[in-house]
C-alpha cells in the first residue's frame, strides 16, 4: 500500500495572504481598473506586503497618499500621467476598529465605480480586507482579542450582560475602540481617564493589568472612544422575553439613591430607587449623553420639577404700593395679584379684571395664607395655562444646576433583576 505524505496545513498567515489577494482582484473586476496597488503601513506591514507581493499583487509598505485619514469611503485620486480623461483613479481606505491600516488604489477605473451601489460594495470589500490584515498581523494583543471574542460568543448563551468594566479594560489594553458604556464604567472604577475623544489607562488601571500579567498594547495610551448613539436600539421595553436588568451604577441626587441598570448595548438604560423591587423606568438618555443628562432626567421623572421651580423662584412683592388689600407675586417677567374675599379668593394680572380662583385653597390653607403659597401657585397656573411651556427652558437649566452635585459610584451589587 502506498504511503503518502500528509498535506501540510495552510498557515493562518498564508490563508490571509491568499484571501487578501482574491479580495483585491474582486475590487479590480468590479471597477474594471487597469491596475491596482495595495499600500500598507503599521505593525507587520513590511512582512505582509512582501508576502502579498510574492503572489503577484502590487503591494508595498508605506503611507497612503492622497487619502484623508478620516475618509469613510472611496476617494478620487489626482489624475495619473497615463490615465485617459474618461476614467478615474480612486483609493479605498482600509481601517479596522478605528485604526487606519492602508489603502487600496484602483487606477484607470470606470467612473461608475463611484456610484452609491458600487461604492457600498467597495467599502464592504475594504472592510473584509482590513479585518483579514488585522487578524493576521502578529501583535501582542491577540490574546486580549480572543478573550473579547469569547465574551461576545458567551453573550449569545447567557442573558446576563457582560461587565462593561471587564470588556472596557480588555479593549483599552488591546488598543481597540471603546463604547461610551465602557468608558463610563472605567471612569467610575478609576481605571481609565477620558480626554477629548481618547481614553487612556490610569496608574491604577496599569497596576491591575500588571498584577494579572497583562501587557497593554502601545495603542492603549490613547484608545479611540466610539459613541454608540447610532447603534440600533429597541424602541421600548416591550421585549419578546423580559430583559434581565443588571445594576451597574448607583446615582445619588441629594438624599435619594437610584440604581442604574442595563441589559445590553441595544437596550435603553433604566432606573429605580435603590433597594426597590418594583418595575424599572426607562431613560431616554444614555451614557453617550453623559451623567448630568441622566441625573436631570431621573430628577424630572421623580419630582414635579416645574412646581418645585415655581416655589423656589416665586417672590411676593411687599415693596410695591397698592391702593387695595391684595398680594402681588412675581415669577420672572410674570406678575399677578391675589386677594381674599368673603367667598374665597380672586386673582388677576395687573391692569386686568379680577376673576374668581377656580380651585380655592382648603380651609387649613386659608387659615395661614402667609405660610402657604400654594394658592398663589394655583392663581399663576390659572392665569397662564401654558406656564410649563413658557418656563420650560428655565426649568431645565435649573434642573441641571440642581444635579450638578450628583454622585455616581459603581453598583454595590450586580445581581440581575
Amino acid at each position: 500500500m502506498l504511503q503518502t505524505e500528509p498535506t501540510p496545513p495552510v498557515s493562518t498567515a498564508s490563508a490571509a495572504v491568499m484571501l487578501v489577494r482574491d479580495l483585491c482582484a474582486m475590487a479590480r473586476v468590479l471597477t474594471d481598473a487597469k491596475r491596482q496597488s495595495l499600500i500598507l503601513f503599521g505593525d507587520g506591514a513590511e512582512a505582509m506586503s512582501a508576502a502579498l507581493a510574492a503572489t503577484g499583487l502590487d503591494c508595498q509598505a508605506g503611507a497612503p497618499k492622497g487619502i484623508p485619514v478620516a475618509a469613510a469611503g472611496p476617494v478620487v485620486l489626482p489624475m495619473q500621467p497615463d490615465q485617459p480623461s474618461d476614467l478615474v483613479s480612486i483609493a479605498v481606505p482600509l481601517s479596522d476598529r478605528g485604526q487606519m491600516l492602508g489603502s487600496l488604489e484602483l487606477h484607470c477605473a470606470r467612473p461608475e465605480s463611484l456610484s452609491r451601489r458600487n461604492g457600498a460594495v467597495l467599502c464592504a470589500l475594504a472592510d473584509r480586507i482590513a479585518k483579514t490584515l488585522a487578524d493576521a498581523a502578529p501583535s501582542g494583543n491577540a490574546p486580549l482579542r480572543q478573550m473579547l471574542a469569547l465574551i461576545a460568543a458567551l453573550a449569545d448563551h447567557d442573558n446576563n450582560a457582560p461587565s462593561r468594566l471587564l470588556t472596557g479594560l480588555l479593549r483599552l489594553a488591546a488598543g481597540e475602540p471603546l463604547s461610551m458604556d465602557e468608558v463610563s464604567a472605567l471612569h467610575i472604577a478609576g481605571l481609565g481617564q477620558k480626554t477629548g475623544d481618547r481614553m487612556s489607562l490610569t496608574a491604577e488601571g496599569l497596576a491591575v493589568l500588571a498584577r494579572s500579567g497583562v501587557q497593554p498594547h502601545p495603542a492603549a495610551d490613547g484608545a479611540h472612544v466610539v459613541a454608540i448613539g447610532d447603534a440600533p436600539r429597541r424602541p421600548s421595553l416591550a421585549h419578546a422575553t423580559p430583559p434581565v436588568w443588571t445594576p451597574f451604577a448607583r446615582l445619588t441626587i441629594g438624599s435619594d439613591d437610584f440604581d442604574i441598570a442595563e441589559a445590553s448595548d441595544y437596550d435603553p438604560i433604566v432606573f429605580r430607587l435603590a433597594g426597590a423591587t418594583g418595575e424599572w423606568t426607562e431613560l431616554r438618555h444614555s451614557l453617550v449623553d453623559g451623567w448630568t443628562e441622566i441625573a436631570a432626567e431621573v430628577l424630572s421623572a421623580t419630582q414635579d420639577v416645574t412646581s418645585e421651580f415655581v416655589k423656589m423662584h416665586m417672590i411676593r412683592r411687599r415693596d410695591l404700593p397698592l391702593d387695595e388689600v391684595a398680594e402681588i407675586y412675581e415669577l420672572g417677567p410674570l406678575c399677578w395679584m391675589l386677594r381674599e374675599t368673603e367667598t374665597g379668593y380672586e386673582t388677576r394680572i395687573r391692569g386686568e379684571q379680577w376673576q374668581p380662583l377656580r380651585h380655592p385653597p382648603a380651609p387649613a390653607e386659608r387659615a395661614e395664607p402667609s405660610r402657604d403659597r400654594s394658592h398663589a401657585i394655583r392663581a399663576l397656573l390659572q392665569l397662564w395655562p401654558d406656564l410649563p411651556a413658557r418656563i420650560d427652558h428655565d426649568v431645565r437649566s435649573w434642573v441641571h444646576r440642581m444635579v450638578a452635585g450628583a454622585k455616581v459610584a459603581p453598583a454595590t451589587s450586580r445581581s440581575a433583576a
